[in-house]
């Protein structure tokens, strides 16, 4: 197989994005070319039978419409280097190259896993052959070409921790990017609460704003910390890495979710592949937790029922709270790891005739 992979961005030092570097080798190892054309290009360590190319956002800042044809123009003169198509997330390649795609009898693949759903993604839908989805949650609209596969974690990289140290502070983490969607304000004030109850707690947010808005809420949340007194509990730690936030798991207790975003946050699977619980009151994780709902699921918005959720299970007895991270680690070797992720799409492509 000769793969076409199209992406936003290719940079393993970016703390959103860089995991799909891994992705992009996990692929190359398993078929024969791989071409990669992104939005944009950083850094990147790349095997001998993969190619890289950029529409040139890296560069200098140009008009959406000169990236267009950049793009029509590359997977027609690449048309050779290719025969099947893989689309990480922007539905928007499939818009524009899905006619020529067809044309040339190339197989197409999205892969989306958000809850949302954008203008023209029913349209992308109809153009591919294939839409992967993480959980049957990540892709809200139906139909008989969208496939569960998983989500896609290193789980060579993201292990539990081997020297297990017990301190008397509970600690919290969360990491992903700082916007309203993730209701970080929950957990502080879930914080606040097991504190005023007499919990020795700290709570660690790793990202970043990605926004104007995001920007506005983040300075939002620092002020209410200080004013709660919180400051020397909750800390910001900004973004990190995608290769050093493994150490930032095993250090951790729980991680917190408290996002409305209605999709399996990768983040959440790197930490139970961790060996990191995920407290959580999203959906598409509850589901994937579902043996361990009573723990750790939440009610929405509800910094009240976190706080009993995380008294509950930081009050469970040792060997009970080493079965459930075991559990969940096992959970995601056997459904969520890159390697079966990548051997059930590539699987999928070869059961299609263009």
């Amino acid at each position: 197989m000769k793969l076409l992979i199209c992406t936003q961005k290719v940079d393993k030092k970016d703390p959103v994005l860089g995991f799909f570097t891994e992705w992009i080798d996990a692929f190359a190892s398993r078929t024969q070319q791989v071409t990669v054309l992104c939005l944009q290009q950083g850094t990147v360590t790349l095997r001998q039978n993969t190619r890289i190319f950029s529409l040139g956002k890296e560069r200098k800042k140009r008009h959406t419409f000169i990236y267009g044809i950049r793009f029509l123009r590359f997977i027609w003169r690449e048309r050779a280097s290719y025969d099947t198509v893989f689309v990480h997330m922007n539905h928007e390649y499939i818009l524009l190259g899905g006619l020529v795609w067809r044309l040339l009898r190339k197989r197409i693949g999205l892969w989306y896993a958000h809850g949302h759903v954008p203008a023209g993604l029913r349209l992308a839908q109809h153009l591919a052959h294939l839409v992967f989805t993480s959980t049957s949650k990540g892709f809200r609209l139906h139909g008989k070409n969208v496939i569960v596969v998983g989500q896609g974690t290193d789980t060579a990289l993201f292990f539990p921790r081997q020297d297990e140290t017990s301190t008397n502070v509970l600690q919290l983490l969360t990491v992903g990017r700082i916007a309203p969607t993730k209701q970080l304000e929950v957990g502080i004030e879930a914080v606040r609460i097991l504190r005023g109850g007499g919990q020795n707690i700290s709570y660690t947010i790793v990202g970043a704003p990605a926004t104007a808005l995001d920007l506005q809420y983040e300075e939002k949340l620092k002020i209410d910390v200080l004013e709660a007194g919180l400051y020397t509990l909750v800390h910001f730690l900004g973004p990190r890495e995608y290769r050093k936030l493994p150490k930032l798991f095993q250090v951790a207790d729980l991680f917190v979710s408290a996002s409305l975003n209605g999709s399996l946050d990768k983040v959440t699977i790197e930490a139970m592949a961790s060996g990191v619980p995920v407290i959580t009151c999203n959906d598409a994780v509850a589901e994937v937790i579902s043996p361990y709902a009573p723990e750790l699921v939440f009610t929405p918005g509800d910094a009240k029922t976190l706080a009993r959720q995380i008294l509950r299970y930081a009050s469970l007895p040792k060997e009970s709270r080493t079965e459930i991270k075991e559990q969940l680690r096992d959970l995601v070797v056997r459904q969520h790891s890159l390697e079966g992720l990548v051997l059930r799409i590539l699987g999928w492509y070869n059961s299609i005739t263009p």
